[in-house]
């Protein structure tokens, strides 16, 4: 039995890239796990303004779809850890909550001090 075509020794394809939204720029940091060729397909919904937010129906289509060949690794690469699928980065919790990163403004940063500390100004208390 073959293996997915999604995954990698049982790991979702998925855990390799880095969705991030930063104001009206988005971003897809794709790190393959081996030499290969790959797609990447990119979706998105179209946003209407409406009073009535249950009177829309949320429809992704392919916006777009890219072939990736990779014919030499740099350095092998480690999956995402496994998490609920979505962006990361700060731009989710600012647009959704109004909270609003203190130190950390993007989703990826390095650090050689620990422990690492991460600071949000929220507007209110929230559960």
């Amino acid at each position: 039995q073959g293996e997915d075509l999604g995954e990698f020794q049982g790991v979702k394809l998925e855990r390799y890239v880095l969705h991030t939204v930063q104001d009206d720029l988005v971003s897809f940091n794709i790190h393959v796990p081996q030499e290969a060729d790959y797609f990447i397909e990119v979706f998105a919904s179209l946003v209407e303004p409406d009073p009535n937010p249950f009177g829309q129906s949320f429809k992704l289509k392919c916006v777009c779809k890219y072939r990736i060949i990779c014919k030499h690794l740099i350095q092998r690469m480690h999956p995402l850890p496994a998490c609920a699928s979505g962006e990361w980065g700060p731009a989710k919790a600012i647009r959704h909550f109004n909270i609003c990163p203190l130190t950390h403004f993007q989703a990826i940063f390095e650090t050689h001090q620990l422990p690492i500390t991460i600071k949000f100004r929220c507007p209110k208390q929230l559960k």
